[in-house]
Formats: structure tokens, sequence, C-alpha cells
């Protein structure tokens, strides 16, 4: 009960204190919509890398939509499938194939983890 309650109230603090996922999500979108310019295609698969989320990031989603008193705020504002979205990691996918798409199409060899 008492882990509940401190994941609830972290929870909480994530929606209120968090700077807006729908904003994060949207610019994300945004970036993964442009077309691939090959001048800086370095540039912008450092910017899609970073914007993965981590694995506490996924977890806070995660929560987020699942509890009631927050899943109800996030259906309110707008956030519930963005939050969705981090938690089950199809945004990282999404980053993903467009990391691939550009580094295919620029002809740049990626790093392996």
């Amino acid at each position: 009960m008492f882990v509940l309650k401190t994941v609830s109230v972290a929870a909480i603090i994530c929606l209120t204190g968090c700077a807006s996922v729908t904003e994060k999500v949207q610019r994300v979108e945004a970036k993964v919509e442009q077309a691939i310019d090959c001048k800086n295609a370095q540039m912008d698969i450092m910017y899609l890398e970073d914007a993965r989320a981590t694995t506490q990031e996924k977890l806070l989603n995660g929560v987020a939509t699942i509890l009631p008193t927050t899943a109800v705020l996030n259906l309110i504002s707008g956030e519930y499938r963005h939050r969705q979205s981090i938690a089950t990691g199809k945004l990282d996918d999404i980053l993903q194939q467009k990391i691939l798409a550009i580094s295919d199409h620029c002809e740049i060899k990626l790093a392996q983890l």
C-alpha cells in the first residue's frame, strides 16, 4: 500500500511539475515528419537519440496512464495518448525508424551499442 501511495504521489508530481508531455511528443513528431536533409543528418540523429524516453520516463508515464486519478487528468488534458506512446515504447520505435531512415538515405554508419 505504501508503494502504491508513493508511486501515486510521484505520478501526480510528474503531472504537475514536468514539462508537458504533449509538447515533447509534438516536437518529436514534427522532427520525424521533416524531410531528410543530409546536411543536418548527424544533428538530426543526435536530436532523435536524445528524445528517446528513459526507463524512468517510461515508468512514470505508464503509472500516469493506469492510476484512476492521473488517467482522468490525462484524458482531460489530452496527454493520455502521448503518455501511453512513451510508456509502451511506441515513441522510441518511431524515433528508431526515423534514425534508420536518415542513416540509410545519407549513408551514415550508426554506432552499435
